[in-house]
């Protein structure tokens, strides 16, 4: 019977050590997951200050972007209603020189030299509100304007040039005026 009970012996020495390993490995079962439960717990709560931190870092961003877009509308809005102002102003000049134009068709003692004078003097003075190729279709227009104050055109050309710049006032700079000025344009 000693074999019977060195076999017994060896059996319960294996099954201590099994459920001593079993044990060992559930106690450190445990204790990763309790260090992995405080590494998530360290992990979230750096994570929300992170988030709160760029959240602050955002709410700053854009309260400086609605900054920046109200001074822009500001300036911008005035300097519209400045180009409008100056816009109108031309075009009415532009206006009374073509009637003073049609006028002088009927009586040669009308001058229309004052009226395109301060045009072209107030065009100069407010250059810098217009595009480049504005600039050109005006001065287009001046040049013709120019040719029929001087005077030194016969009662034929005289005529030819009133009833071109009209066709050119009327239609043409108003139509890029409109355009400048974001009107819609029904023709």
């Amino acid at each position: 019977m000693d074999i019977g009970i060195a076999f017994s012996t060896v059996i319960a020495a294996a099954g201590s050590a099994a459920s001593v390993g079993f044990l060992a490995k559930l106690f450190s079962n445990s204790i990763a997951k309790a260090a992995i439960n405080r590494f998530e717990l360290v992990n979230a709560k750096a994570l929300e200050e992170q988030k709160q931190q760029y959240s602050l870092e955002i709410e700053k961003l854009k309260s400086q972007l609605i900054k920046l877009q109200n001074e822009h509308e500001v300036v911008f809005s005035k300097l519209y209603v400045k180009r409008e102002e100056i816009i109108t102003k031309l075009y009415k000049m532009m206006c009374q020189f073509v009637e003073l134009s049609h006028a002088k068709l009927l009586d040669e003692n009308v001058d229309t030299s004052e009226v395109f004078n301060e045009m072209k003097d107030y065009f100069e003075d407010h250059r810098l509100y217009f595009p480049n190729e504005v600039l050109y279709e005006v001065n287009k227009v001046f040049g013709k304007c120019g040719l029929l104050s001087s005077g030194e055109c016969e009662r034929e050309e005289r005529q030819a040039f009133t009833n071109q710049i009209t066709i050119m006032v009327y239609s043409h700079i108003e139509s890029i005026f409109k355009g400048i000025l974001k009107i819609e344009d029904h023709q």
